[in-house]
């Protein structure tokens, strides 16, 4: 961002070390032994910052994993139903019964 608060402050002091003659490096290096790392735009590849490069795509690999468990479980196909075989004398029974109860409604 150009005109945020950050750099206004800080565009001078660049200006002044780049024509004191010193090199890019050198003058990260100076706002790092200042401020600390948060200085820097993006955290280092190394120790703890290396964290944040990593948290990312550790995070997004477990929400993928997670919404694949999740439709594994409900699309699976339901198991097949293990219906009892119907004994068709016992239905013949119930079928003459709901006639006889139909028959005396009319």
């Amino acid at each position: 961002m150009l005109d945020c608060g950050y750099c206004s402050r800080i565009r001078p002091r660049i200006a002044e070390m780049l024509t004191a003659g010193k090199d890019d490096q050198s003058i990260i290096d100076v706002f790092v032994k200042e401020e600390g790392k948060e200085a820097l735009a993006v955290p280092p590849t190394e120790g703890f910052s290396l964290f944040a490069w990593w948290m990312p795509f550790v995070a997004l690999g477990t929400g993928f994993a997670g919404v694949w468990l999740v439709l594994r479980r409900f699309l699976r196909p339901a198991p097949a139903s293990t219906t009892p075989e119907i004994d068709a004398a016992m239905l013949g029974r119930y079928q003459d019964e709901i006639e006889k109860d139909l028959s005396k409604l009319e």
